[in-house]
């Protein structure tokens, strides 16, 4: 789950140091003012900076909808000082935010570049999570191309795994992204109540902010806004 990875990062031994910023993101989400926290301190005004705190600023600005910081974070990143897994994070945080921003030529370059590696990785692991993210991540540049067929195919074969799989929730949300910008009104309609549907069956979410933060995203995405 997307929310649930943040916790368990920030919760790591280095971020640990920074409780202010641990709380700011607890009580606030995916706010400008802790993206912009976070950047200055492990990127504008560090003495040394770490590229997976890069990846990791980019990240969260592309959570906040914030795409053109995202990508100015992107073309940063020195992706041979990332490990596999933090590969794999900015990767699929890439795409994200080539199709969000509806970029998909470069999406489409980044892809092919890319998932080769994508898919190795998301298939080793155990976990069904890394594959779910990454075709998420994929059917947003078939959408951007308008290959929202495509897009849809990608990621319809999910089913959740649990009643509280926010993950699954992100994959109902694609859907309706989808419809709205395909503009296929009956579909999207159905998407968007079956969206409401399963976040009505979550009842344990990480932070306050957690519900509210989600129903913006459905809102948006009915809206063709991500």
């Amino acid at each position: 789950m997307i929310i649930y990875e943040v916790y368990i990062m920030l919760n790591s031994s280095k971020y640990k140091k920074y409780p202010d910023l641990i709380d700011l993101f607890s009580t606030e989400g995916y706010s400008s003012r802790f993206c912009r926290e976070f950047a200055d301190t492990f990127i504008e005004n560090a003495k040394k900076v770490d590229d997976a705190d890069i990846v990791n600023a980019m990240t969260f600005y592309c959570f906040s909808g914030d795409l053109s910081t995202a990508e100015r974070y992107l073309e940063m990143v020195n992706v041979k000082k990332l490990n596999a897994e933090e590969r794999f994070e900015f990767g699929c945080t890439a795409l994200n935010i080539y199709g969000r921003s509806g970029d998909w030529r470069s999406g489409v370059e980044f892809r092919d570049e890319n998932v080769s590696f994508l898919e190795k990785y998301a298939r080793k692991q155990k976990d069904p999570e890394p594959l779910v993210k990454l075709y998420l991540a994929l059917s947003l540049i078939d959408c951007a191309q308008q290959k929202y067929g495509r897009a849809y195919r990608l990621i319809n074969t999910f089913k959740p795994r649990n009643r509280n799989d926010v993950l699954f929730l992100q994959v109902l949300i694609t859907v309706i992204y989808i419809c709205a910008k395909a503009g296929d009104e009956s579909q999207l309609s159905d998407a968007t109540c079956a969206a409401y549907r399963y976040l009505e069956k979550c009842n344990t979410f990480e932070y306050t902010w957690s519900r509210d933060y989600l129903i913006k995203k459905i809102e948006a995405a009915r809206i063709g806004m991500f």
